[in-house]
């Protein structure tokens, strides 16, 4: 893991983009309900301009439904599992970085915070902190070498 530390930082943003991305490709395969695929075969009739041509989806239509449901999943099964899978991993991941950040002394937290999840500038999060962009540099580095610290203390 060291060789992916050379900029714990980066690797944060990274694998928190990642855990959007996969999280967003979850949702997309597995939100299909089978209320979704009723009243998307009932579209018409539930928008009908009259209350009377309203109408409640059948046995034969919910039946369709379960059964269309039932494919779509498993098409997209072994694709689920393995976003899954990898969201599990980065989730894994990316707590050991929060809970290191955590320990960081409170200016280099909202350093990170500024930089990484609000994708400050430099010049804007030097003059937020009060602090010259060389001795954000600084805080960088020592922000750098701390995380990787306790990150090595916990994967040992």
């Amino acid at each position: 893991m060291q060789q992916e530390n050379s900029n714990i930082l980066t690797r944060y943003k990274e694998l928190s983009l990642q855990r959007n991305m996969l999280k967003s490709m979850l949702v997309r395969l597995y939100e299909l309900t089978e209320d979704d695929v009723i009243l998307s075969m009932n579209f018409e009739k539930l928008h009908a301009d009259t209350e009377s041509h309203r109408c409640v989806p059948t046995n034969q239509t919910q039946h369709i439904a379960i059964t269309y449901h039932e494919e779509y999943r498993k098409r997209y099964e072994s694709e689920f599992r393995e976003c899954y899978e990898k969201l599990i991993q980065i989730d894994k991941e990316l707590l050991v970085i929060e809970a290191a950040i955590r320990q960081l002394p409170e200016h280099y937290q909202r350093f990170i915070q500024l930089i990484i999840i609000e994708e400050e500038t430099w010049q804007t999060t030097a003059e937020i902190l009060s602090v010259s962009t060389s001795g954000l540099s600084k805080w960088k580095k020592n922000s750098i070498k701390l995380i990787e610290k306790y990150c090595a203390s916990i994967n040992n």
